[in-house]
């Protein structure tokens, strides 16, 4: 990227090559600011104007990731990924009639657009209207027979309802067709991972490393597995494997933390997560890990306050919720608690 914009430093390719790499290295301060210069360089600029919104929904400016979207979706109506973008911000958000609006202006363009198709399911879902996501989602597939993704969904769905056969069957077909689909493989592993299946687990992720020896969602389940059975050694050796393969990667670091709070090295963990921490101060799986191990550790207000910033950005999210209602609950405070819990099992309300 550096040579080209040494050339064309004004290239909007090469500044959005410049952003990923920022964003790939986690340092989201960095993204923040080349979207800057691209913005100011480029500022009609679709394909820009997008990645400035992700770039901010991953630094946790929501708001102002959905002002940009929205105004990209007033000058280009017609732009499907702006507004299944915008769609998905506003589920997570909670406002789930605002995302329904932003799928039918797809759906109204391109009754078959597959992203939109997904997007209704994940509502139904959110909405805890199980039997609505699955019609959406076989309705989806007779449109879309050969989706791998549609899939991958339909099984999710039947997942979280609890047909965890129904599910394994899906995935099953889905594999026997694309033996090298990762994130079917890994699905499955999951599910065998729940149903304590755990050399069937395994199997199912070495599948994916026969293809991919660095694939780090299949090395993370390896250390699911290996916790599972309770096997901190192999877990700490594949943490030692994962983290070499991906020194920069959240998520493995965050499953060190994981592995060594198992172990009973909380203190350790609590080094690791504040270290990611202050590094990505608005990632919301690091917040809840390092909340987490607050909580357990009896710092109730400094556990409080990482939830609560969690909840800023996702007011849904179930584990924040729930763990801020035992705190409730530890200090007395039924009727927060009891609210709380409302707000976590009824989605649809909260705006």
């Amino acid at each position: 990227m550096s040579q080209i914009l040494a050339l064309d430093p004004s290239h909007a390719g090469a500044l959005l090559g410049q952003i990923d790499n920022a964003l790939r290295r986690g340092d989201q301060d960095a993204a923040i600011s080349f979207c800057d210069t691209a913005r100011s360089e480029h500022p009609e600029n679709v394909l820009v104007r997008r990645k400035h919104a992700q770039v901010l929904q991953i630094a946790g400016r929501t708001t102002e990731a959905l002002t940009v979207l929205e105004d990209l979706n007033r000058d280009k109506p017609g732009d499907a990924p702006a507004c299944l973008a915008m769609a998905n911000l506003k589920r997570k958000l909670g406002d789930l009639d605002g995302a329904e609006a932003a799928m039918a202006q797809i759906l109204e363009h391109d009754p078959g657009h597959e992203g939109a198709l997904l997007a209704q399911i994940d509502t139904a879902v959110q909405r805890g209207d199980h039997e609505a996501a699955l019609i959406l989602c076989n309705a989806a597939r007779k449109q879309h027979a050969d989706s791998v993704i549609l899939k991958r969904k339909h099984a999710q769905v039947l997942q979280t309802t609890g047909k965890m056969d129904e599910a394994l069957a899906v995935l099953e077909d889905l594999i026997r067709d694309k033996p090298d689909d990762a994130p079917a493989c890994l699905a499955m592993a999951n599910i065998k991972r729940r149903l304590r299946d755990l050399d069937g687990a395994d199997a199912a992720v070495a599948q994916i490393l026969e293809h991919d020896p660095g694939h780090e969602g299949a090395l993370l389940a390896q250390i699911d597995t290996a916790l599972r059975k309770g096997d901190h050694n192999t877990a700490f050796a594949l943490c030692d494997d994962v983290l070499s393969k991906h020194p920069e990667s959240l998520a493995s670091r965050r499953k060190h933390a994981q592995v060594l709070q198992s172990a009973g090295k909380i203190q350790e963990a609590l080094t690791v997560l504040e270290s990611l921490i202050r590094k990505t101060p608005n990632d919301a799986a690091t917040c809840l890990a390092l909340a987490g191990v607050k909580h357990k550790l009896g710092d109730l207000d400094a556990a409080e306050t990482l939830y609560t910033q969690v909840l800023k950005d996702n007011p849904e999210n179930w584990p924040a919720l729930n763990s801020l209602a035992k705190i409730a609950e530890s200090r007395g405070d039924l009727e927060r608690a009891i609210a709380l819990l409302e707000t976590g099992s009824n989605p649809a309300s909260v705006r």
